[in-house]
């Protein structure tokens, strides 16, 4: 009996969509990212496609979606960057978790502009929200939650 090749093996999970993406179709992590189990290893898909279609991954790379499907394996919408590159990529694309979607926020919005309002220490303003002071004098300077100023 032949043995299906990784190729045949990887785009029997593959359905081409009209978008242009590539959708995954098999086993799929909560952040969507597609699984790939190559003989060795589990990979995420999207990786391996790069591999299987654009060679070897240089070490130390991400591998960043064009498209900004995180389910899409398609070559042509795939780079190689650094993690800097992607994080960069990212922010500037709004996919970064903040505020109350970052899964350690500990505030809500309406608690952040209270703060942001509050007179009084930062120790004493720690203590009301059971945060720390440093938060508060992030809060208060922007650095954390600028997305609301």
């Amino acid at each position: 009996m032949a043995r299906v090749s990784e190729l045949d093996r990887f785009m029997s999970h593959v359905l081409k969509a009209e978008s242009g993406c590539w959708l995954w179709t098999a086993f799929k992590m909560p952040s969507g990212y597609g699984n790939f189990r190559t003989p060795c290893r589990h990979e995420l898909a999207h990786r391996a496609a790069y591999r299987i279609f654009c060679g070897d991954l240089e070490p130390g790379k991400d591998v960043m979606h064009s498209c900004d499907y995180s389910s899409c394996v398609n070559p042509e919408h795939l780079t190689l960057g650094t993690r800097r590159d992607n994080m960069i990529d990212a922010k500037q694309k709004g996919r970064n978790a903040r505020g109350i979607t970052h899964g350690h926020s500990k505030l809500s919005e309406s608690e952040v502009k209270e703060i942001r309002k509050a007179k009084g220490t930062q120790r004493t303003i720690a203590g009301l929200y059971s945060i720390s002071k440093t938060t508060v004098h992030e809060i208060k300077s922007g650095r954390k939650w600028a997305h609301l100023i």
